[in-house]
């Protein structure tokens, strides 16, 4: 036995994250397209998309994590984590696109639902990915999962399908 030997410091098998800056926490982060997923991400408590109005958390490897400004776990960061927060603002987005849920309710006549697909394929060309519809009593409840660049084009598409006689509300649905 040779007890000369030196014990081996132990090796880490992940390499540790090394930031490629420092994220200045008295600028506007900006959240440019091409930079998603790379310098920051986006909160999957609140789901945030372009056009929302968005504050960023900076996690311990300088990753900005996104947050819809009214949503409860953005509260709570605010409230322990201040140092860690940074203004953000959204840059133009136009290559990725989020699946959201618009909720339109309104009287069941024969034709509505054709009239709300129209709008939503056919004159902004917005890719549907779900639709749950029920109805009762004469009313009906309809979930449509659709896929837009941002919170502009979401209302623009809300605010048409509520042009629609027999619709009485379309919004969108916040996680």
């Amino acid at each position: 036995v040779n007890t000369t030997e030196k014990a081996r410091p132990e090796i880490s098998e992940e390499p540790e994250l090394v930031p490629a800056s420092r994220v200045d926490r008295k600028k506007t982060f900006l959240l440019l397209e091409e930079n998603a997923g790379i310098t920051y991400r986006y909160a999957p408590c609140c789901k945030p998309i372009p056009g929302d109005d968005v504050l960023g958390y900076v996690d311990e490897n300088e990753i900005v994590i996104v947050h819809r400004r009214e949503c409860p776990t953005a509260a709570k960061l605010k409230s322990n984590f201040g140092n860690n927060l940074v203004s953000a603002k959204w840059a133009a987005h136009k290559m990725l696109t989020f699946n959201e849920v618009l909720e339109v309710r309104g009287i069941d006549k024969k034709g509505v639902l054709i009239q709300i697909l129209h709008v939503i394929s056919e004159q902004y060309g917005v890719n549907i990915s779900k639709i749950n519809v029920e109805t009762n009593a004469g009313i009906f409840v309809g979930q449509f999962y659709i896929y837009v660049h941002d919170k502009h084009e979401i209302e623009t598409l809300a605010k048409n399908i509520n042009k629609i006689k027999e619709v009485n509300s379309t919004h969108r649905v916040m996680s």
